[in-house]
């Protein structure tokens, strides 16, 4: 009889036991027992896997095949739907390091059947279960509560927001807040072997704690194939606690940085809308129209300021409100 037990970690199936016995039935029966109770205490107590620091950079285009990428271990998923640790029918590989500047994360999505991949407008948080997606979420505080959320899809859409109560809610009151935005960049590429993403994250859009320089969050990264209604994730989370398994915070892989440190964001993003205003005002006969035409000129400003490591001011000046003038109201009592 032959008996072997892996878990996984990073993206290795170790081999931590391998035992070749000729025993009787009740004795196998015993000794699997022991062994998967043996896999329980192994898999709740792994150590946090610590993110490699690579004071480089790359060229940000969406094809994460640089030597800069294969110096950094990649993170194999295992599927969550339709079956729950099964082995996902496309191979994916997500790879994630930092420097003093960003955090990159770039994800290698190979499709057997390219033709078939999904994706909608690059219309910023407009993601869709009928795309294709790609996305990494991150505890940042490690308190197993809180999440910040972010996602792409082949079109190379922005997709971010907060995820709290440790994402416990219903499809009627779900716990995100989507309108929470943030800064960083994502490039990708569709090809005949699948589509890739790289993902760049300012260190200051991040808000942590850090102690003399380490800091520890919770990770979790995912795939969605619409095409095979198949989503993978590492770790794998079991669908058993509800719609939103794949996003608590509780359940993701605890990892390490080394040498990171807090820093304060300022954003400063002005706007300016320029156009013409047209009158059409009757004459005093009410006999024609007059037409007076003159330029409109509107001007403001968006500033975000960390105050700390949990709380940013955010400050407007001449809010656009997207862009959509308010019609006068008028009230007839």
């Amino acid at each position: 009889m032959q008996i072997k037990l892996c878990y996984i970690s990073g993206s290795l199936c170790h081999k931590i036991l391998l035992f070749n016995y000729m025993i009787s039935k009740k004795t196998s029966h015993i000794f699997i027992f022991v062994l998967f109770i043996l896999s329980i205490q192994i898999l709740s107590t792994q150590t946090p896997l610590t993110i490699k620091k690579i004071n480089k950079s790359i060229t940000f285009d969406g094809l994460p095949f640089e030597a800069v990428w294969e110096d950094v271990e990649p993170y194999i998923m295992i599927q969550m739907q339709p079956v729950f640790g099964d082995k996902p029918s496309e191979l994916t590989e997500a790879r994630i390091f930092y420097n003093d500047q960003y955090l990159f994360v770039s994800g290698r999505m190979y499709d057997s059947e390219p033709s078939k991949i999904q994706y909608n407008t690059k219309k910023r948080d407009n993601l869709s279960p009928n795309s294709d997606g790609f996305g990494i979420i991150l505890d940042t505080f490690n308190d197993n509560e809180n999440a910040l959320s972010f996602s792409t899809t082949p079109m190379g859409l922005r997709s971010d927001m907060s995820i709290f109560n440790d994402a416990n809610g219903s499809q009627e009151r779900m716990p995100f807040n989507q309108s929470w935005n943030a800064f960083w960049d994502v490039k990708t590429v569709i090809n005949e072997q699948g589509w890739f993403a790289e993902i760049r994250i300012p260190i200051s859009s991040l808000r942590f704690q850090d102690n003399n320089g380490i800091v520890t969050m919770g990770m979790t990264i995912w795939r969605w194939l619409p095409h095979k209604n198949e989503a993978m994730a590492f770790p794998p989370v079991d669908p058993k606690y509800g719609d939103w398994a794949m996003m608590k915070p509780s359940k993701a892989r605890k990892i390490i940085f080394e040498d990171l440190r807090s820093k304060k964001p300022l954003y400063i993003a002005p706007y300016a809308l320029a156009g013409i205003s047209q009158n059409n005002d009757l004459n005093d006969d009410e006999t024609e129209y007059i037409y007076n035409s003159k330029p409109a000129l509107e001007a403001g400003l968006d500033v975000k300021y960390g105050l700390s490591s949990n709380l940013t001011l955010d400050f407007t000046l001449n809010t656009d409100f997207a862009q959509v003038e308010a019609d006068d109201q008028q009230v007839n009592l």
